[in-house]
């Protein structure tokens, strides 16, 4: 089979940090233009630097202190309106007994963000500043086994069109039982059975619908912009399209999936899929083919997008397990 013809990867820069970092992100944070990488690091502090086509400056640092253990994940969304961008950094003190390990944000029917985490006890929290809205435990939704429990392995929100054709916003929280849960406005509407444990997800347009091996009689109303991408532990990527999982594996790195991200492509149909894991190295996919495999220092724990050299496409930033951060040009 032909492969697709890709522009070749060019390393922008490729910087190692002297202090151990968990999860990193990649936004304008605080001013309105300046780049920032924002890196939640293992002794709890939360170090940020400027970013350029041309290097990651690390005589610009501004270190913030959490007072808490390792972060371990962290946001970058407008939900105080007081800045161009905020810094959502969750520790348990506040919201939960146990540790948070996963954060993203929803909107409200009226636009108002709303900061969504689950901690290691399968507690899914949505929270404003002022105050909490819901609270979910997935132990309590049908788990046979009482002795086994239930934890989000991940988190992702969706816009998908519902059976009614209106788009709507969902989020999908996927656990270590072989489910994804799709909960709106605080309630779970479905609970969707996978082939092995999701550790990954993002949206994006992966493959034509009319490819995929979905149920006899499945609508067509969701778009293939409303694809989801599940990585799994089993190292496949499967799709969740029009609320149904394929079966098919679409890819498969052969390892633990533990980072996707969504490369959209202007140019074309489909978009590139970025997958990385228990591997050194980063994968790029597109129509369910590798067409790139970039080898990486050690495990890549953290992806994320930019346009870093203001040339209206997006550049992709990587963090490994040995604190190498590399900026890259697909």
């Amino acid at each position: 089979m032909r492969m697709p013809v890709v522009a070749p990867c060019t390393e922008l820069w490729s910087t190692k940090l002297t202090e151990g970092f968990c999860t990193m992100a990649l936004a304008t944070l605080f001013r309105p233009k300046e780049l920032s990488l924002i890196v939640g690091c293992e002794d709890g502090l939360v170090r940020i630097y400027d970013v350029s086509a041309k290097c990651l400056n690390l005589n610009s640092q501004t270190v913030l202190e959490t007072k808490s253990g390792p972060i371990q994940c962290l946001r970058v969304h407008d939900i105080t309106k007081f800045y161009h961008n905020d810094l959502i950094i969750l520790s348990r003190q506040s919201l939960s007994s146990d540790s948070i390990i996963c954060v993203t944000v929803v909107e409200d029917n009226g636009g108002s963000p709303i900061i969504v985490c689950s901690n290691d006890s399968g507690v899914i929290t949505w929270v404003q500043p002022t105050k909490e809205l819901w609270r979910i435990n997935l132990n309590s939704l049908s788990n046979k086994n009482p002795s086994h429990i239930v934890k989000v392995s991940c988190l992702q929100t969706v816009q998908i069109t519902d059976s009614t054709g209106n788009r709507r916003q969902y989020l999908l929280a996927a656990d270590n039982s072989n489910r994804i849960h799709v909960i709106c406005n605080g309630t779970v509407v479905s609970s969707l059975m996978t082939p092995s444990v999701i550790t990954a997800m993002t949206q994006g347009r992966f493959v034509p619908s009319s490819k995929l091996s979905l149920p006899p009689g499945t609508s067509s109303s969701a778009s293939d912009s409303e694809q989801v991408a599940l990585g799994a532990s089993n190292g496949a990527v499967y799709i969740l399209h029009n609320f149904h999982v394929t079966l098919d594996e679409f890819v498969h790195a052969k390892c633990t999936v533990t980072n996707l991200c969504t490369l959209p492509q202007s140019d074309s149909s489909t978009d590139l899929l970025l997958c990385a894991g228990y591997f050194s190295a980063l994968h790029l996919y597109k129509d369910g083919q590798l067409i790139m495999e970039y080898p990486t220092s050690d495990w890549v724990t953290s992806i994320a997008k930019a346009d870093i050299d203001g040339d209206g496409t997006l550049e992709v930033v990587i963090g490994c397990k040995d604190n190498t951060v590399v900026a890259l040009k697909l």
